[in-house]
């Protein structure tokens, strides 16, 4: 989105190349322990736990995101002038909107908020067939990600090449604007579904 808006194409989409691979590591870690909690039989509890803390922090993650925007663009300027070691233009103060949603942008991010959640329950369910009920992991995960290349990255590619409209940024800020709100709303419903899940555990 940072490049988009300073036409930084190649060099944001690198960036996010980069984010995105040492987002991955962190994803090998999760699942690792997820693994080990099952392999240990701890109880469903536990693990739900686990699980409600972690989306809490997604979830205040989006809402800092959401209410400190210009903040977090400031961040990715000093970031962009130390990866790419040189200037960028400051980005002007943008103001988000609250008023709509992107509804495959929530489906794909549900789809990889359950490709964690779905899979661990069947293998703790199912523990003989723990191993085949992991697999369900990187089919959710493969999912979101190719809703999210598919429709969001394009989407924004288009954006981020169309130089014949001057309001383009603001485009592109509204676009972000349902992002994240409707990533936010649907972090929040998988945060109530677990809690309300602790009652059958």
């Amino acid at each position: 989105f940072y490049g988009a808006i300073n036409n930084y194409n190649a060099k944001g989409s690198n960036l996010s190349s980069f984010i995105l691979i040492f987002n991955s590591i962190f994803i090998a870690i999760a699942l690792s322990l997820i693994a080990f909690m099952v392999d240990r039989q701890f109880h469903p509890k536990w693990i739900t736990y686990l699980f409600l803390n972690s989306y809490l922090i997604i979830i205040l993650g989006h809402l800092f995101f959401l209410l400190k925007i210009n903040f977090i663009i400031n961040k990715i300027t000093k970031l962009f002038k130390f990866y790419f070691k040189s200037k960028t233009i400051n980005t002007n103060k943008f103001k988000l909107k609250y008023n709509k949603i992107d509804y495959l942008s929530s489906i794909s991010w549900l789809f990889l908020l359950i490709g964690f959640i779905f899979p661990t329950y069947l293998a703790t369910f199912f523990y003989e067939y723990r191993t085949t009920c992991f697999q369900f992991s990187f089919i959710f995960n493969s999912l979101g990600t190719i809703l999210s290349i598919t429709y969001i990255d394009r989407k924004l590619s288009l954006f981020a090449d169309d130089n014949s409209d001057s309001s383009k940024n603001e485009i592109i800020i509204s676009f972000l604007s349902k992002i994240l709100i409707s990533r936010f709303l649907s972090s929040l419903l998988i945060f109530v579904i677990l809690i309300l899940l602790l009652k059958f555990l």
